[in-house]
């Protein structure tokens, strides 16, 4: 069976057009080992989601580069056993790939 939903992605550190995001694993991994994460990502408002990586994403971590900081992302992540990708987490909140100035940008 395929695995569930792993947790919202969270950031834990922002600098420079870089976002370090983490999630949990699902609490149902479908009977198999979870061997990668798909990570996605959209700009604010785009309809389409890109995958973060071709890369597997064995761990429950990813540093995301490359991001333009003035644009607003949110990011969703899906798990994958040997009976295929489960379906996503529930979209990240929007952030900018740039050092909040003072408190968070709240919008």
């Amino acid at each position: 069976a395929l695995p569930g939903k792993p947790g919202v992605p969270e950031y834990s550190d922002i600098k420079d057009g870089k976002i370090s995001l983490k999630w949990t694993k699902p609490e149902d991994d479908g009977g198999s080992p979870i061997f990668n994460y798909v990570l996605e990502y959209r700009a604010e408002g785009a309809f389409k989601w890109l995958r973060a990586t071709e890369d597997t994403i064995a761990d429950l971590k990813y540093t995301m580069k490359g991001l333009k900081d003035d644009e607003l992302y949110e990011f969703r992540v899906a798990a994958e056993n040997k009976a295929g990708v489960g379906p996503c987490s529930e979209s990240s909140m929007p952030v900018k790939a740039k050092e909040p100035v003072g408190e968070w940008m709240i919008m």
